[in-house]
């Protein structure tokens, strides 16, 4: 009888040794990082960042049912989990688990989280969060990425100013939109271009100077091409847009080209080198230059809408062309931030500020090109 309740406690031993590992590494314990709970209740795709010490954080999916909840031990599954620098694997615990939500959710996509620019948080109209950080500041600017992963972005040039006399319209700033792109961990310089000077009234007949270019990342979109003044055969510049043709009567001159195929559009020529010598409005994001015709100058051509920030706002139109003499009509400055042309009594007007929009061609002196534009954003839901 002895022997058979030796026995019998050995194999209670041996089995409670061969068990208890799976008991207790059976378990997923949550770190001490930025824990969210959630909870799965079907066999969703998980997504999940883990870490084997709260820094550097790695990506994870898998078919699995759990429930996690913030600062306690959490059942993943029914087997124990370690990292191996790629992959979670069978092994040990104490894996961090962060972020953690149902991949349908989300889209597919890792999304990325960052410090930096002005921030907001806003719900679109499907009822997804996003955080936008917003650089409007000219010059070098950072974003931090506090974990790495995708971000959607927009990135805008400065405007080009507008020729003097009879000048064309400066063209837009380039327009560049990303909807997944891949960041990590790390500084960003992000670069938001100027708007370029108007050209300077006075017997020289001043072009306009082009804008310069806005960064983010491997992300350049070119800064606005500049307008012309009156009978400069060299046409408009070019730029993100091309700028347009200032009024002549010594020929036709084309508007200025865009230099990266895809931020923008050509920029309008004069048309005609018949009095009253209209000019030629700049391109814009999503259409081209007006071409002077008749008695009227070019229209900047319109720019393209984005929701990116929270709000449609429209970015990157042409400056509209300039006239100095009667009947001429001066053109009007594209949709997106674009200046209107000057003429007898009206200056040339400025672009927008932020938006990339080309300075109005000058009846007198050019105007402004728009400073451009940064923006990236991720979801948060």
């Amino acid at each position: 009888m002895k022997r058979a309740v030796y026995y019998s406690g050995l194999i209670g031993f041996l089995l409670f040794l061969l068990f208890a590992p799976i008991l207790v590494f059976a378990q997923l314990q949550l770190g001490s990082g930025t824990n969210i709970t959630a909870t799965v209740t079907s066999a969703s795709t998980i997504a999940a960042w883990v870490s084997t010490d709260n820094s550097d954080w790695h990506h994870y999916a898998s078919n699995s049912v759990g429930t996690f909840v913030d600062g306690v031990t959490n059942t993943w599954s029914l087997v124990p989990w370690t990292y191996d620098g790629t992959n979670l694997v069978a092994g040990e615990t104490n894996i961090y688990v962060d972020a953690l939500t149902v991949w349908d959710q989300y889209g597919g996509i890792s999304w990325a989280r960052a410090t930096g620019g002005t921030v907001t948080n806003y719900t679109d109209g499907d009822g997804i969060d996003w955080t936008a950080h917003i650089f409007a500041s000219v010059g070098t600017n950072t974003l931090t990425v506090t974990r790495g992963g995708d971000v959607e972005c927009l990135v805008v040039g400065g405007g080009g100013g507008g020729g003097s006399s009879f000048g064309g319209g400066g063209g837009a700033g380039g327009f560049v939109a990303n909807s997944a792109f891949s960041v990590t961990g790390g500084t960003y310089t992000v670069v938001v271009g100027a708007g370029g000077a108007g050209g300077a009234a006075g017997s020289a007949f001043n072009k306009g100077i082009a804008g310069t270019n806005s960064v983010f990342g491997s992300i350049v979109a070119n800064g606005g091409g500049y307008g012309t003044a009156v009978n400069d055969s060299s046409g408009g510049g070019a730029g993100g847009s091309g700028g347009g043709s200032g009024g002549a009567s010594t020929g036709v001159f084309a508007g200025g080209a865009t230099n990266v195929s895809g931020q923008g559009n050509v920029g309008g020529s004069n048309g005609t080198n018949l009095s009253p010598h209209p000019s030629g409005g700049g391109g814009g994001a999503g259409a081209i230059g007006g071409a002077g015709s008749g008695s009227q100058c070019g229209a900047g051509g319109d720019g393209l809408v984005s929701s990116i920030s929270g709000s449609n706002v429209t970015y990157a139109g042409g400056g509209g062309g300039g006239v100095a003499v009667s009947p001429a009509i001066r053109g009007l400055g594209g949709a997106g931030g674009g200046g209107d042309g000057g003429a007898i009594g009206n200056a040339a007007g400025n672009g927008t500020a932020n938006t990339g929009g080309g300075g109005g061609g000058g009846g007198s002196s050019g105007g402004k090109g728009g400073s451009g534009i940064v923006i990236v954003r991720y979801r948060t839901n």
